[in-house]
């Protein structure tokens, strides 16, 4: 996360006079997102009051490091910081999403069930996909079942991208997949380019999206092979042809 928002900053601001105060507010902003991310509303709460307090240096078990200054950039008072995004522009300001979705408008549609109607949690979620996806960074999306993961992410890759530059696929893992299956559902899903070398369509990027991820059957050692492909591929950059094992 860190890279990311660095890199987006600096590509927004070519001049680098205030490269000292966007690290240390990715580095606050990865933080909310790399640790805070997947705590529920409750945990959110005592994680937003804990965070601050470290940030503002008034947590006298943890306190700032004399090698580091203070954050130049006041930290949001108002709600939680899950509650804001950061803009680079400049020196940069906290934007809070509530303000944001005021200027959204829900598009016209004739089937209500594919109606999404804005709300922060879309923005925040929204705004965190898109940066992953623009990254070329893999993206973990957990929560309880029936709370709208798969559709918000349905609507990011279908709706959100732009389809002359992305081409999205869809996945779902269920207890019988296995790891050859998987990865030949994969590779169909891509172009071949010559041989041991699959991609998308030249001058797109490829997005796969995989659906009910911890469905696959666990072996006799508690691994679930599918994921495990996918944990190869993450590592290594490739997998192994399954008629020569080349």
């Amino acid at each position: 996360l860190v890279d990311m928002l660095l890199k987006d900053a600096c590509d927004l601001n070519p001049n680098l006079t205030h490269l000292l105060i966007w690290v240390q507010v990715s580095c606050l902003f990865a933080g909310v997102w790399g640790i805070g991310g997947a705590l529920n509303t409750a945990s959110k709460e005592l994680f937003d009051t804990f965070y601050k307090d470290i940030w503002r240096g008034n947590n006298p078990d943890h306190p700032i490091p004399e090698t580091i200054d203070p954050i130049d950039i006041p930290i949001p008072s108002e709600g939680l910081i899950h509650d804001y995004y950061y803009n680079y522009s400049g020196k940069g300001t906290w934007k809070y999403w509530p303000d944001v979705l005021r200027g959204m408008k829900i598009e016209e549609t004739i089937n209500l069930q594919q109606t999404l109607v804005p709300t922060v949690d879309t923005a925040k979620y929204f705004h965190v996909l898109e940066m992953h996806i623009r990254h070329k960074i893999p993206i973990l999306l957990v929560g309880p079942s029936g709370t709208g993961k798969s559709f918000y992410v349905q609507k990011m890759l279908m709706h959100e991208l732009d389809l002359n530059k992305f081409s999205p696929a869809f996945l779902t893992f269920t207890t019988s997949i296995s790891a050859n299956l998987t990865q030949e559902l994969i590779i169909s899903k891509l172009v071949k380019r010559r041989r041991g070398v699959y991609g998308p369509e030249k001058g797109k990027l490829s997005v796969i999206f995989i659906d009910d991820m911890n469905m696959p059957a666990k072996e006799v050692y508690g691994a679930q092979p599918p994921i495990e492909l996918l944990r190869q591929y993450f590592d290594h950059g490739h997998w192994y042809d399954l008629k020569d094992t080349s």
